[in-house]
């Protein structure tokens, strides 16, 4: 390259935008009663769920640098139990868990007799299934046309697929809120010590991991509700 070319001037265009004032407008509506058909919270709950998972690694590895995790729920189905106060929920969803960890992948090779202490950065993604059955209690009663049956519960960004006795009318919808994991032991399984000669360094393959999952969810159905009127002089 030419020290012309290096020393080429780079053009550069700005522009200054005014601020101007910007005119409220106040939301207008009908006034009540109206009769209008909304998306109405009939339970929220908190679960705690106890998971054991063992993770089997293909390398030995030196040690875990991070760990990130999500939740996510794959199925949902209210057991509804004819009861104006209590349901029975069942969730099926998994833990993604992403790992970052260095491994001494040249002695899983067979060069025992590498010197090097240098190991590699690598990353695992799994998945850590779980499933479980709690009763609910109602803030809002639901809505049914027949009890001692399963009603599926749609899950968002979620394709929810409609089953024959499955009525409109009877909707629900299930949205996580917040999830946590504590995380109460981990154990390691150790491989081997000494990866290489003359070191004291502990390697292992197998991971086993103790959580306690704590998922809050709000359970919702589309109910026609009769909005009383506001009176401004009544008292609130």
């Amino acid at each position: 390259m030419s020290a012309e070319r290096g020393n080429k001037e780079v053009k550069v265009e700005t522009r200054t935008i005014t601020e101007i004032e910007s005119e409220p407008i106040y939301p207008t509506g009908r006034c009540g009663p109206v009769l209008a058909r909304i998306p109405v919270v009939v339970s929220q709950s908190k679960v705690h769920i106890d998971i054991e998972s063992k993770v089997c690694f293909d390398h030995s590895v030196i040690d875990i640098y991070s760990h990130s995790r999500n939740v996510y729920l794959t199925e949902c189905k209210l057991l509804n139990l004819g009861s104006k106060r209590y349901g029975k929920i069942y969730l099926n969803g998994y833990v993604s868990e992403n790992i970052a960890y260095a491994a001494n992948c040249l002695n899983d090779r067979g060069y025992e007799d590498n010197k090097s202490t240098s190991a590699d950065m690598l990353y695992k993604t799994f998945k850590l299934p779980f499933e479980c059955v709690t009763k609910i209690e109602y803030c809002t009663c639901p809505v049914f046309k027949t009890s001692n049956k399963f009603i599926p519960v749609a899950l968002p960004d979620k394709e929810n697929n409609l089953e024959d006795s499955y009525f409109t009318d009877e909707r629900l919808f299930c949205e996580l809120d917040e999830a946590s994991i504590c995380e109460s032991n981990v154990a390691r399984k150790k491989r081997f010590s000494g990866i290489n000669r003359g070191e004291d360094i502990c390697a292992f393959d197998t991971l086993t991991e103790y959580m306690v999952l704590s998922m809050t969810f709000t359970l919702l159905q589309w109910q026609q509700v009769r909005i009383p009127g506001y009176y401004p002089n009544n008292p609130q």
